[in-house]
């Protein structure tokens, strides 16, 4: 008996206060103020969309944008990281393509069937409707865009008014196949290529321009890879395993790579370099205006599959681990990589050295890596092995 009002007298004390040990833990890290080791990133912004997976993000001119898995798409100023406006485009699980940035910041994004078009300060405009299934991303100017088009019968190249929201169709470009890759639009010449290997040059009047016998450059395999152009010339990857550098007047090859496997990235153009992601063998560098015909490679860097950035040094890879490496400009020799393990998503940046990407709780990120001594920011431990990482104030 007197055991028994032991043990109730026991749970009793328990109930008004017996609490469990916890297991000891050690303080959070405490952010320090200090100088930067030159090999290391600082975070020059951090927005915090907290939208759930972040699974892709694309750099067009001044915006950078943010697509979750739900298809809900942030516009953030790519300088400063702030956040321009947020909207839900189609329905989770549709095909909602890489957006185009027309004047005055006016995003213009391809859904399935329709163009939606949000102003910089976020209002939405109406929809643009197609009528038919959109295949590629945009190029366009002014009020017109162009794109592929599917048909029961092949691919057709659209040139469509924005300013009507139906009967919006300009022109059609026949094409035999479908047209996967985004064609470029280049002082006045849309540049297009199907699934068939043709490349082709229209202007805005629909007619062809190149003086080739059939009217288009032919290459050997699928081309799925967005095209790219600028002052010296038009650049395909093509899945016959060759990156091809076209002139733009008359087609005629300047210069190829052959890359040995098929290639379905489009390449990196920068001022005075191309970038080619080359599967199994990681990220080629070739000049754009030295070297023969059959262009060799600076050098290429195993185990990454995107440029992200430069500067007058440096080349800033992904990794394939999603590690940030920065290797020499001129040899391709590894010179410093990121430690987080955090990074989801980054996007190619060839017109500066500030590198985008994203952590898997929904943040975003500008980041620079440091290159010279005597930067100064707030270091901090985040990932989980601890490793440091600094943070621009």
């Amino acid at each position: 008996m007197r055991r028994q009002l032991l043990s109730l007298l026991v749970a009793a004390a328990c109930v008004g206060g017996c609490q469990m040990k916890k297991p000891a833990t050690s303080a959070p890290p405490v952010p320090k103020v200090g100088p930067v080791e030159v090999g290391g990133f600082v975070e020059q912004w951090n927005a915090p969309l907290m939208a759930g997976h972040i699974s892709r993000l694309v750099l067009r001119e001044d915006m950078l944008f943010a697509y979750t898995a739900s298809n809900h798409i942030y516009a953030l100023s790519s300088t400063g990281g702030q956040i321009l406006w947020g909207h839900q485009l189609g329905q989770a699980g549709d095909q909602i393509l890489a957006p185009l940035v027309m004047d005055k910041g006016l995003s213009v994004i391809p859904g399935v069937s329709v163009i939606d078009r949000v102003e910089k300060n976020g209002n939405t405009l109406p929809p643009i409707e197609i009528g038919h299934s959109i295949r590629s991303s945009l190029a366009g100017a002014g009020n017109f865009v162009y794109c592929g088009l599917d048909y029961p019968t092949g691919g057709r190249l659209a040139k469509i008014d924005l300013t009507k929201p139906y009967n919006n169709t300009i022109w059609e470009f026949v094409i035999r196949s479908g047209i996967s890759a985004s064609p470029v639009l280049f002082q006045g010449i849309v540049f297009a290529a199907g699934e068939d290997g043709r490349v082709y040059a229209v202007n805005e009047q629909e007619q062809v321009i190149w003086p080739l016998t059939e009217g288009y450059f032919q290459t050997d395999g699928r081309i799925v890879a967005d095209l790219k152009a600028d002052n010296t010339g038009l650049y395909v990857a093509s899945g016959d395993t060759k990156l091809y550098c076209l002139d733009i007047t008359t087609g005629h090859l300047k210069w190829q790579y052959y890359a040995s496997v098929p290639l379905a990235d489009s390449p990196a153009v920068t001022a005075d370099t191309v970038y080619q992601v080359v599967p199994l063998h990681g990220v080629v560098a070739l000049d754009k205006t030295t070297g023969d015909v059959n262009r060799k490679p600076r050098w290429s860097v195993p185990f990454t599959n995107r440029f992200l950035a430069e500067d007058a040094g440096y080349v800033f890879l992904q990794g394939l681990d999603n590690s940030i490496i920065g290797v020499d400009k001129k040899t391709g020799e590894q010179k410093f990589h990121s430690q987080r393990r955090d990074l989801v998503a980054f996007a190619s940046n060839p017109k500066g050295n500030l590198i985008y990407a994203a952590t898997g709780d929904g943040h975003v990120l500008g980041i620079q890596a440091v290159t010279k001594p005597g930067t100064v920011g707030q270091v901090v431990k985040t990932d989980l092995e601890f490793v440091p990482v600094a943070m621009a104030r």
